[in-house]
């Protein structure tokens, strides 16, 4: 037999559960990242400044690897350029026909590793703008 302040014990916590649940589901405004994320435009500009942050350095792809993601280079060695593997590593409209895209956000047909290696990922945030900038169509803006 369950002890009478076990019992009341659960009648207050069941009466507390009760109580705090909503009638319905609200939504909540967008976080400061969400309407960033949804209202910004990534730019070629902020492209090339993920490149030179994480991939356009002298041991990697500044020249010693190609493609060349140096500034002033990128734009011309990445939009409607072949990679190794045949793919185009921008196709403008297309980010899943575009390799550097599958490379940066692990997607499948790459050869050898996810990008940038070493040294981590890029966030979700950076690739899907990445992403939409070139289903923009990649302008070199």
């Amino acid at each position: 037999m369950i002890p009478k302040y076990m019992l009341l014990l659960l009648m207050v916590l069941g009466a507390i559960v009760a109580g705090g649940c909503a009638d319905s589901i609200t939504e909540s405004e967008p976080s400061v990242l969400d309407r960033t994320r949804v209202n910004a435009v990534f730019r070629f500009s902020d492209v090339q400044a993920v490149l030179n942050n994480n991939c356009a350095f002298s041991s990697c792809h500044a020249g010693t690897q190609l493609p060349n993601m140096s500034a002033g280079q990128a734009y011309a060695n990445l939009v409607n350029q072949p990679s190794f593997q045949g793919d185009d590593y921008i196709e403008p409209g297309d980010p899943s026909a575009s390799y550097l895209f599958r490379k940066i956000s692990g997607g499948p047909n790459i050869n050898g590793v996810r990008m940038p290696f070493p040294g981590g990922y890029l966030s979700d945030t950076v690739i899907d703008s990445i992403g939409a900038w070139i289903s923009r169509g990649a302008p070199n803006d």
